[in-house]
């Protein structure tokens, strides 16, 4: 990871202050971090990555610092929607706190075998089409075409909020007030033809 010479002077104050902070915290209730979701570049495709900090004793580390590590957990998008309803009449969807889609079987994912391309600069365009297929649109740009020439987006997961794929109205406004607020009831939300039922996932320590 890239991190400027400065920004690490605030995380380094920033890793103190929350080391303190959570001195004294039992660690199941220490809260958990859920990342986006994004393409892993070891071939786990679209993953979503859980971490919480390891907070090491007063001085146990060097100048103050409480945050001796991170623990996290990668889980593959595959394995977290493994027990989805996927059907045409009957699907699941999972939404964050934000109301952005995390799975929805109309979200358009990067190819997993693909994606990494983007990572490495020693690919030639025509590697590129090869793997991704002919219709591929690559971005080009004057200032360095050799990057350029691989940003065509094609790693990139959109950032799709729910009324975007289900649409506006007032059923999937009381949906998704429901999942942002974490006030889903047990009612079912009928919107003309279709129905929605929302639930929460409940742990306090997450954002979801």
């Amino acid at each position: 990871m890239d991190v400027k010479p400065q920004s690490r002077s605030f995380l380094d104050h920033l890793s103190i202050a929350l080391g303190r902070s959570l001195e004294n915290t039992p660690v199941e209730e220490r809260r958990i971090s859920w990342t986006t979701l994004y393409m892993e570049t070891q071939g786990l495709g679209p993953t979503i990555t859980l971490s919480l900090p390891i907070v090491s004793k007063p001085d146990g580390i060097w100048l103050g610092q409480r945050i001796a590590g991170i623990a996290g957990i990668d889980i593959g998008l595959a394995e977290l929607t493994e027990k989805l309803p996927k059907e045409e009449q009957l699907y699941g969807i999972i939404v964050d706190s934000n109301g952005i889609i995390v799975y929805h079987p109309k979200l358009i994912i990067p190819v997993t075998e693909v994606h990494s391309v983007r990572r490495s600069a020693c690919y030639d365009a025509s590697h590129v089409r090869h793997r991704a297929g002919s219709g591929l649109r690559v971005q080009y740009g004057f200032s360095d075409e050799r990057v350029y020439r691989l940003v065509g987006l094609i790693d990139s997961i959109p950032t799709i909020d729910l009324f975007e794929l289900e649409g506006n109205s007032t059923a999937v406004s009381r949906l998704r007030r429901g999942i942002v607020t974490r006030t889903c009831e047990a009612n079912v939300i009928v919107d003309g033809e279709r129905e929605f039922y929302c639930a929460n996932y409940m742990d306090p320590r997450s954002q979801w």
